[in-house]
């Protein structure tokens, strides 16, 4: 702030250095954070894809036919009766 300062012995500027005080650095972790990132991204996408199974087990002179599905139940209980008959 414009202060003035009184020194027996003399002072020489040789060079001024503007900083903004941020720093510039490398952390090789990065890449990892960033793979991790996506993967998650990616297996957040996979779970909304809807899939289905069907089980069939003989037993002496029975059959049972059982499913499961992610989505749509409607849908997978039409096709399930489809497949039956």
């Amino acid at each position: 702030m414009n202060e003035l300062i009184k020194l027996t012995s003399s002072i020489t500027l040789v060079d001024i250095i503007s900083s903004t005080g941020l720093q510039i650095k490398t952390d090789p972790g990065i890449p990892l954070i960033y793979t991790g990132f996506g993967l998650l991204m990616l297996s957040t996408l996979i779970s909304y894809i809807t899939y289905s199974q069907i089980w069939v087990v003989q037993d002496q002179n029975n059959i049972f036919i059982g499913g499961n599905t992610t989505r749509a139940t409607f849908a997978f209980e039409l096709e399930f009766l489809k497949l039956i008959k």
